[in-house]
């Protein structure tokens, strides 16, 4: 049985953000990428029959309001850390994507007792050694989407949620809520924030590395073996560089697992959560 989910705006440092809720069980906080939540898709349906899942979308993301002083990954990092606070996560588990799985990462390295078991997915934040993150900020969103995955054939959510050529990812966003926005607003906000936050220096941060090998929590680190966006290399530093994790990489998958690899994908994350 499909699990429904539940929209709600909450306040956070003088921050309005809107969030999805759904499920029961232990609490999993799941950080979203550069293109925003995009809704209650089937991986999220699938981990909500074990868990209760949270989905805020970042300030400047989506429908939540964008505060001036949140100027880099660090700062995201820092108001998530209020966040969890605030609604009462301490100790929970955490799922992030690209730029999310970036957030979860500082957050981990300066504070890990924030978090029980992390799981980062294609996740942004260290500089590889011998290839190079995509600029996705010179590419066209449509071109990121198609970026995104080995064989869209094998994600039947892709028209859903990139169907919109002229905005990809602000199509499907959050189902029966807009905010009274167009989805081009949505996707060129998201767009304009994940800029602010990454550009420079683009995609990592220097110290990440060194700081992560403090981290004893246990890391689950998920790469597409096709990934054009992030290469598998970051994901290799991220392993070497964090005690008590494990890389596990998806063949035949780009980008985005969880919507190419769903099955593959969740199975990964439950056996690493249980």
């Amino acid at each position: 049985m499909s699990v429904e989910f539940q929209l709600e705006t909450i306040k956070i440092c003088n921050t309005e953000i809107e969030m999805l809720t759904g499920g029961s069980g232990k609490s999993l906080l799941v950080l979203h990428g550069p293109d925003g939540s995009l809704g209650w898709l089937n991986y999220a349906k699938s981990l909500a029959e074990k868990y209760k899942i949270y989905i805020p979308s970042h300030p400047g993301f989506g429908n939540s309001n964008r505060p001036e002083w949140i100027q880099s990954i660090q700062d995201m990092a820092c108001f998530y850390t209020w966040f969890i606070e605030e609604i009462g996560l301490q100790q929970c588990n955490v799922l992030g994507f690209s730029i999310g799985g970036w957030i979860a990462a500082e957050i981990l390295s300066i504070a890990p007792s924030t978090f029980n078991k992390v799981i980062l997915t294609s996740s942004a934040g260290i500089k590889p050694k011998n290839s190079d993150i995509t600029d996705i900020f010179l590419l066209s969103p449509n071109q990121i989407a198609e970026s995104s995955f080995k064989d869209i054939s094998q994600a039947p959510e892709y028209t859903k949620v990139y169907g919109n050529t002229e905005a990809p990812s602000g199509t499907y966003y959050i189902t029966g809520s807009t905010g009274g926005y167009d989805p081009q607003f949505i996707a060129d906000k998201n767009r304009e924030t994940a800029v602010r936050l990454c550009w420079k220096p683009y995609m990592f941060d220097p110290k990440l590395p060194a700081i992560l090998n403090r981290v004893k929590n246990p890391v689950q680190i998920i790469w597409g073996e096709n990934d054009s966006i992030i290469p598998q290399e970051c994901g290799e530093i991220f392993a070497q560089s964090i005690p008590n994790s494990t890389l596990n990489i998806i063949k035949n998958c780009g980008h985005m697992p969880h919507i190419e690899k769903t099955t593959e994908f969740t199975s990964i994350v439950t056996s690493f959560l249980e």
